[in-house]
């Protein structure tokens, strides 16, 4: 059995080092997370315009960023604060836990928006559902802020 205090408390981590597991393990659950997501739903709407009133999460992780930011089309912007984090984490443990974290509160504020823009014209429709797909996209965005703070801390008391 791996005692992680006895093998975190030397200066200098061997090429099998728990920490560096551990930042593999959130960024493979996170990642896997946010990639099961785009095969869902993401919110329906109450657009009788729409062929489709539910919203596929891949294409609204692919052309989001073009609702710019009107209402709830703000809260895309917590895509690429998650995949700075991934990033992040394997060099600033501490910087990867700010994206993180702030990546998951924006995400988390979708839930605090009544409708959201629905086509070019800037037509809006009020948000009847969430799917399964934002809920997961929420988990990915919770498991990479939780699993940064873990790393951070951890990073920061070993180097005491």
């Amino acid at each position: 059995m791996i005692n992680i205090v006895e093998d975190l408390s030397g200066p200098q981590f061997g090429p099998n080092d728990p920490l560096k597991r551990l930042k593999r393990v959130v960024i493979f659950i996170s990642l896997l997370l946010l990639l099961i997501s785009f095969t869902q739903v993401a919110y329906c709407t109450d657009d009788t315009n729409a062929n489709e009133p539910c919203a596929n999460s891949l294409l609204i992780f692919i052309i989001g960023w073009l609702g710019g930011c009107l209402g709830a089309s703000v809260t895309w912007l917590a895509n690429p604060l998650l995949i700075l984090t991934y990033f992040l984490l394997t060099t600033k443990p501490k910087y990867a836990f700010i994206t993180g974290v702030l990546s998951f509160a924006i995400a988390l504020s979708f839930l605090f928006f009544r409708d959201i823009m629905v086509d070019e014209a800037g037509h809006f429709a009020k948000i009847t559902g969430y799917g399964t797909g934002y809920w997961l996209w929420l988990c990915s965005a919770l498991a990479a802020a939780i699993g940064s703070g873990v790393v951070y801390f951890m990073t920061k008391s070993m180097s005491k």
